[in-house]
Formats: C-alpha cells, sequence, structure tokens
C-alpha cells in the first residue's frame, strides 16, 4: 500500500520538468521519473500550478502495467 510523502524539489528543477512536460516533450511517466516521484504523485505538483495533464493513451497503458 501506498502513502502520501512530502518531498522537496529545487523550484528550478521543477520548473524545467514542468515546462518540458507542458511542451509535450516528457510524458507523464517520464517527468514523474525525472524528480524521482511516482506518477501519481506528480499530480499534485501539476495541480499546484494550476497545469492541465498532458496524458497520452501510452501514458494511461503505461501506467496499468505497472500495477
Amino acid at each position: 500500500m501506498t502513502q502520501p510523502t512530502t518531498i522537496r524539489l529545487p523550484e528550478d528543477l521543477l520548473e524545467e520538468v514542468v515546462l518540458v512536460y507542458r511542451e509535450g516533450r516528457l510524458s507523464l511517466s517520464e517527468a514523474a521519473c525525472r524528480l524521482g516521484l511516482d506518477p501519481w504523485a506528480w499530480f499534485d505538483p501539476l495541480r499546484r500550478r494550476n497545469e492541465t495533464l498532458n496524458v497520452e493513451l501510452e501514458d494511461w497503458i503505461d501506467s496499468r502495467s505497472a500495477l
């Protein structure tokens, strides 16, 4: 079972990854991996920045295979 966790990330790293994610150059799972996050934990930084999800069918399929 997973548990909510708080992590601290350098703001410049988070901004860079969010920007590249927003531009579609990183998938959800790639962005989470670069930040050392579980893909589900990536939703919180996006929500705090009022960013939308950049989710492709492949992301959903990848997340299902990880289960």
